[in-house]
């Protein structure tokens, strides 16, 4: 048998980092290894940029799904939240407890599809502590309190992604995706490169990249907000 699917074209993009200068003579008249450091500095802006641009492209996702839900008036509004297929955004006084995540979890089954990744700021997940134990379990509840969330790597059989960068996923989002084949990739055609030139005095280091972004099913990807 043979699958015939849509084809999409992929574009890669050519990710540039700053470049640092030192002269030579603060290089070679202190003992920090300035070299490693900027390599590490340049690594880090480079590994950023790969996750603006994941969440860029699920946000354009979950923009444009939201549009076409107020535009054809199928956008559901009650006392908790306003939703539609793909987006939900709970109202003042809604937290992430069992009743707000299991209305999350429930949007993908509309597109009959489930949510594999769960992807969060460590903020925002240790407002699980809030759960009692009548929701979560006595057990449970007190792993939560001995040993915090820093284990949690599943919830409900979903797997926890957590990050500290909230400048790129806000402290009251989730991000809900589904499993990779049905969703989408990110290509790395070559990783961050770093470039060291001498030129006379001046040393200067940069680092480049081609990635590409890649989303096959705009319905593999979801979103809730809370007002916290």
């Amino acid at each position: 048998r043979f699958y015939d699917t849509k084809k999409f074209y992929v574009f890669f993009e050519k990710v540039v980092s700053e470049k640092i200068r030192k002269t030579q003579l603060e290089m070679m008249s202190n003992s920090v290894n300035y070299k490693e450091i900027f390599k590490k500095r340049i690594a880090e802006a480079m590994y950023k940029v790969e996750d603006m641009t994941i969440i860029a492209g699920a946000e354009k996702c979950i923009k444009d799904e939201r549009e076409a839900s107020d535009k054809a008036k199928t956008t559901v509004e009650n006392d908790n939240y306003v939703k539609s297929k793909q987006s939900i955004d709970f109202k003042a006084g809604v937290t992430l407890d069992k009743d707000s995540l299991v209305t999350f979890f429930k949007l993908p089954t509309q597109n009959k599809i489930k949510i594999e990744k769960v992807l969060l700021t460590e903020s925002l997940l240790q407002e699980i502590i809030r759960m009692s134990m009548l929701e979560v379990g006595d057990s449970k509840v007190s792993e939560f309190w001995e040993k915090g969330t820093d284990n949690v790597k599943k919830f409900w059989g979903k797997d926890i992604v957590t990050t500290i960068k909230n400048e790129i996923v806000p402290d009251n989002v989730m991000y809900g995706f589904a499993p990779g084949q049905l969703y989408g990739w990110l290509f790395i055609l070559r990783d961050h490169t770093t470039y060291m030139e001498v030129d006379r005095d001046i040393w200067t280091l940069d680092s480049d990249a081609l990635i590409a972004h890649a989303v096959g099913n705009t319905k593999g990807v979801y979103k809730a907000t809370f007002q916290i």
